[in-house]
């Protein structure tokens, strides 16, 4: 029985490091991630749908565009969700104990189990209003939200939050 105990501690053990490394290496990425659109108009990190901006939900960071254009992952991982909320599809990838959410999304390129890398197309964005299109990302950190996803991405990225892009 003893032995036993001892096999299932060191599994236990040795997954827990695995986990922390690959949260390191996720870590590491911050302020380097690029923007997961070609065409952006504003970027804002309040999400912009009504009702998103209570305290229980997450604070995310919202990419408009004027025109239909593509998404694309800024991180490597594997999708675990994939679903549909109102008329858009939103996609969950899960990197260590991190997860980033895409919603927003009109047609996806993707499917649950499906690992990715950064760089690679997510689909197109849906119209959210009249030659408006979204993309909207959070991230969490187990059951916690990352409170300024902007952080992570390039110092490029994070000079145009909040303002209108001409």
């Amino acid at each position: 029985m003893r032995p036993l105990i001892f096999l299932i501690l060191f599994v236990s053990v040795k997954a827990l490091a695995g986990q922390i490394s690959v949260d390191n290496a996720f870590e590491r990425t911050k302020g380097t991630w690029r923007c997961p659109i070609d065409k952006i108009k504003k970027i804002d990190t309040q999400l912009s749908s009504p009702g998103f901006n209570i305290a229980c939900f997450p604070r995310g960071l919202t990419i408009q565009s004027d025109s239909c254009v593509y998404a694309y992952f800024v991180q490597p991982g594997q999708v675990v969700v994939v679903t549909t909320i109102g008329s858009g599809h939103v996609i969950i990838i899960k990197q260590g104990t991190y997860y980033l959410a895409y919603s927003g999304l009109d047609k996806i390129n993707v499917k649950k189990g499906d690992k990715v890398v950064a760089g690679q197309l997510i689909g197109q964005l849906a119209e959210v209003d009249e030659d408006v299109f979204e993309l909207e990302l959070i991230l969490n950190k187990g059951d916690k939200s990352e409170k300024h996803i902007d952080r992570w991405f390039c110092s490029d990225f994070q000079k145009l939050i909040s303002h209108p892009i001409n």
